[in-house]
């Protein structure tokens, strides 16, 4: 009895599809399954068990299953001969992954068959695994590079081919492409957003707590976290543009703006952005503070300056070192200073003309303030009203 015990060669088996649809369908499965069971049998192998990983991608080796299969295998040591797989690309879809796997079975003593490819414990048929592996991971690299370029194209032509964000649904146009179209709750929701940040009288959290009176965020429908208003807050997508690293500039999206440009854009202000922030060296100096100011009368170089050493002390000087100048300047800082002073002594405006400034300045500034404080109060009302027959 135990002579025919240990005569007997065991294998689990494993199956994978890589979308739900396929695990749905169950078809994919089955081929498998069947391919397996027949491969089993012409070899007098007995199956005790399979594993299902039911559209899971084998980009991967991180699978349920899979780790349940491997466990298996180790806490069954010396009783199970070989790993079943129906294709070699099953198992994994990249060399590395499937070298660490079968490694990592060879330590139970169970080595890898494929039901439908020439494999067997030679180095040639060892050699084959590996081959078939990397073949593998070669279609897995082009089919990513495939659908990269196809989402980059869809792109470039204005069409949004990721996840929508909250106030969009995507949906296919007539000819199959992916495009957004507003959600009229959350659409509103986004509007508010902006339009209560874009006042520059409310932190983003105090914004937070006003979306409270909406139903769909206090039911729990939208949750919209600090880190997702931010982004909601300075994606360009809702004023219909398209910006993604995938692109080297953003282009016109082919859906409908659910945001004002005018009002996007303030609210990137307030939060510090659109503005290009440089550090830029000083080029002035206490000692010679119109250094990079003052010009050569002579050939309009910028003068330069600096200190000339005397017998006792060093003096400050602006001077012209151009080559082409015919009469090189070098006048003392001194007498710079006393000369700048006086031009802006004369430049200095009259008191008349210092009121008749302020007059002027503070009368365009209520006329805008007052057309501002009427646009924000004719966008109150309308929010209110949106908000009242949203709830009828």
């Amino acid at each position: 009895m135990n002579n025919e015990e240990k005569t007997v060669v065991r294998a689990v088996a494993y199956i994978r599809v890589s979308t739900k649809e396929q695990a749905e369908r169950r078809q994919s499965l089955k081929t498998q399954e069947e391919a397996i069971v027949r491969f089993a049998e012409r070899n007098n192998i007995q199956l005790v068990k399979k594993f299902t990983d039911a559209g899971e991608s084998a980009k991967t080796a991180d699978r349920a299953e899979l780790i349940n299969c491997i466990k298996y295998c180790g806490n069954n040591k010396g009783k199970i001969d070989h790993l079943i797989v129906f294709k070699i690309d099953r198992l994994a879809r990249n060399a590395v992954d499937h070298q660490t796997i079968i490694a990592g079975l060879a330590k139970f003593g169970v080595t890898l068959k494929s039901a439908t490819e020439a494999l067997d414990d030679t180095a040639s048929g060892k050699l084959m695994g590996t081959i078939l592996s990397g073949f593998a991971e070669f279609d897995n690299d082009i089919r990513t590079e495939r659908v990269k370029t196809g989402m980059m194209s869809r792109a470039k032509d204005g069409y949004w081919v990721w996840k929508a964000p909250v106030g969009y649904r995507s949906i296919l146009d007539e000819g199959k492409r992916p495009i957004l179209v507003p959600h009229r709750e959350e659409a509103e929701i986004v509007n508010f957003i902006f339009f209560q940040f874009a006042k520059g009288i409310y932190k983003q959290t105090e914004v937070l707590e006003q979306l409270k009176r909406f139903e769909i965020i206090s039911s729990g429908k939208l949750v919209i976290s600090t880190q997702r208003l931010y982004k909601i807050l300075t994606n360009k997508l809702y004023i219909g543009v398209i910006e993604t690293s995938m692109l080297p500039e953003p282009v016109r999206g082919k859906h409908e703006a659910i945001v004002d440009d005018e009002i996007f854009y303030r609210c990137q202000k307030l939060l510090g952005l659109g503005t290009t922030k440089t550090i830029t060296r000083s080029r002035t100096r206490d000692d010679f503070p119109l250094k990079g100011v003052l010009r050569c009368p002579e050939c309009g170089s910028t003068l330069t300056a600096s200190w000339n050493s005397g017998k006792s002390k060093k003096y400050a000087y602006y001077h012209c070192h151009a080559k082409k100048c015919s009469k090189p300047v070098n006048v003392p800082e001194s007498k710079i200073q006393e000369w700048f002073e006086g031009l802006l002594e004369n430049m200095k405006p009259q008191a008349g003309a210092i009121k008749l400034f302020k007059r002027v300045f503070m009368a365009t500034w209520k006329s805008r303030f007052a057309e501002s404080t009427a646009a924000v109060n004719d966008a109150e009302k309308k929010l209110i009203e949106l908000d009242r027959c949203r709830k009828i």
